[in-house]
């Protein structure tokens, strides 16, 4: 009988294309047919890996990206990534951020879409948040945008040892980590766990009904 697989998390700083690459299909898989793909693509699947390879992209610039892997595969591939936001940064906060992919793909959203976004559906998401977790806490905290493991390889504690990672660097520094799921799988995850439900958005949208759930993890409870 084998014995327990061992699980491998690390900050990864300076990407190969290749793993940048893995990283976007681990997205485009795990997410695919997912109502907030085609919410935020306007139903356009051609659209899906550029906007998750701008998200992977800005990570690198202005964030933290965690992989992970376990000791099944000799090659150590990635299977499961986190996309984090720490103190100060939020995902496309800056110019910089946008220009690495997310200005070239809002642009190739239809216009009907691109509308919706900016006039109604964005300005709601940002009062959900101020409303949920304060006006402040998604800047002063580890904030995670993306969390995917590729479907191949999911259910082996590879997200979890993530967000634990991520929970003992917030704990040393002193700040909350939060995270937003779509999915009624994943919250009931995140709630098993300990993290703290703060808000939660249902929303119709042209592509269906998008729920938001909100949580937080303050930095003395343990994850």
């Amino acid at each position: 009988m084998s014995g327990p697989t061992t699980i491998y998390v690390c900050q990864l700083k300076e990407p190969t294309e290749s793993q940048v690459d893995a990283i976007v299909d681990i997205c485009v898989n795990a997410y695919r047919g997912d109502v907030s793909t085609k919410v935020f693509t306007g139903g356009n699947p051609a659209l899906d890996e550029p906007m998750w390879r701008s998200m992977v992209r800005a990570g690198f610039h202005s964030g933290a990206v965690y992989i992970a892997t376990d000791d099944s595969i000799e090659s150590k591939s990635i299977m499961s990534v986190g996309v984090w936001f720490g103190p100060g940064n939020v995902l496309y906060m800056t110019e910089d951020q946008r220009a690495l992919g997310y200005t070239d793909f809002f642009r190739r959203v239809s216009p009907e879409c691109r509308d919706w976004m900016m006039r109604d559906f964005s300005p709601k998401v940002r009062q959900f948040k101020n409303r949920a977790l304060g006006e402040t806490t998604e800047r002063n905290s580890w904030y995670c945008n993306i969390l995917a493991t590729h479907p191949n390889y999911q259910r082996r504690g590879l997200a979890t040892a993530i967000i634990k990672t991520v929970c003992a660097r917030a704990a040393v520094e002193g700040v909350p980590i939060c995270l937003g799921t779509q999915s009624e799988k994943n919250a009931l995850f995140y709630r098993h766990r300990g993290l703290r439900e703060v808000g939660k958005m249902d929303e119709p949208t042209p592509w269906g009904v998008i729920t938001g759930n909100v949580f937080i993890l303050e930095p003395s409870v343990d994850y």
